[in-house]
């Protein structure tokens, strides 16, 4: 299937646009299916006007943009305030900013209870220093919403990371703490647990702890002229919300409120307390535009993440 250009498939929710739905689904055995099908597509095809955007592109190739961001987390270790810059590379259906992190200061955690959660809190801070010395790709999809980021020079990161693993390995082989099986199943040690908890905070937990690089860009291209309330699916969000818009003599206000993570009609165990407290994690973000369209102003306040976190973006003149 082919959608303003570009293929997606298989045809879900996710990867349709809001305004682009389709409204039925054959499935094609055979050619006379496919030529079937196609006949209701093209008999299904309205003319809609042209797509007029609520507000103007933020991003043009060769500025710079810069924003302040005060953070007030669970995580007291990247508690503060700091930089972005970004610097859009491309932009039109798929957005390419990069972004230069300044002066968060990344605190060492101070719930390590044990010499193995000291360690690998230490191995995290350091890993999550690394991160940011590098710069991120922030890419979105002006067709599908979805935002993703990525360290830039991927291969410079993860050469270090071989380094340090090589480091650990080797200081863990004269640390009898480290060196013992812990898991006789496995045959691990305990300096090999560490490792292996420290690629699933790559790969999967880093990032985490910068929802505002996902925040930043999240709402270019989504709403149209005469936009006021709804609902759709925000990737930001990474579920379905509302939005509502609303205007002053200061500009526009865009309010997104993502659905909890757990609804009421889920098929859950209601007594257990950590469900009652799924069901009141909702993720919500403002955006502040001036009278010219431009982004001054974004306030997040993340619950569906590992950790609590609000967040203000204020962009610097």
């Amino acid at each position: 299937m082919v959608i303003d250009g570009e293929l997606r498939w298989p045809i879900d929710k996710e990867n349709v646009p809001i305004n682009r739905r389709i409204s039925f689904w054959q499935e094609a055995k055979n050619v006379s299916d496919g030529n079937l099908f196609m006949k209701r597509l093209q008999a299904s095809v309205v003319k809609e006007p042209p797509y007029k955007p609520l507000l103007p592109s933020q991003y043009r190739v060769g500025d710079t943009l810069t924003y302040r961001i005060k953070v007030d987390s669970d995580m007291d270790w990247i508690t503060g305030t700091h930089t972005f810059k970004l610097v859009p590379l491309a932009v039109g259906d798929v957005y390419r900013i990069e972004c230069i992190v300044e002066g968060l200061d990344v605190k060492q955690p101070s719930w390590a209870s044990s010499a193995y959660d000291r360690e690998l809190n230490n191995l995290e801070v350091k890993v999550l220093k690394q991160m940011l010395k590098q710069h991120f790709i922030i890419e979105t999809s002006n067709l599908t919403g979805e935002t993703s980021v990525e360290i830039k020079d991927k291969n410079q990161f993860d050469q270090w990371y071989k380094n340090l693993k090589k480091w650990c390995e080797a200081s863990w082989k004269r640390d009898k703490r480290f060196s013992k099986v812990t898991d006789e199943t496995m045959g691990t040690t305990e300096g090999e647990s560490l490792l292996f908890h420290l690629d699933e905070f790559i790969d999967d937990g880093a990032l985490q702890y910068l929802p505002e690089l996902d925040a930043i860009i999240a709402p270019e291209m989504y709403f149209e002229e005469g936009d006021t309330t709804g609902r759709g699916y925000f990737d930001l969000l990474g579920d379905y919300g509302t939005y509502s818009i609303s205007k002053n003599e200061q500009g526009t206000i865009i309010t997104l409120k993502g659905d909890p993570e757990v609804k009421e009609d889920d098929l859950v165990d209601d007594s257990d307390p950590a469900i009652q407290d799924l069901k009141t994690k909702i993720d919500a973000y403002e955006y502040y535009y001036d009278t010219k369209g431009n982004l001054m102003k974004v306030k997040g306040k993340v619950r569906r993440n590992l950790y609590n976190k609000d967040f203000v973006i204020e962009r610097m003149m």
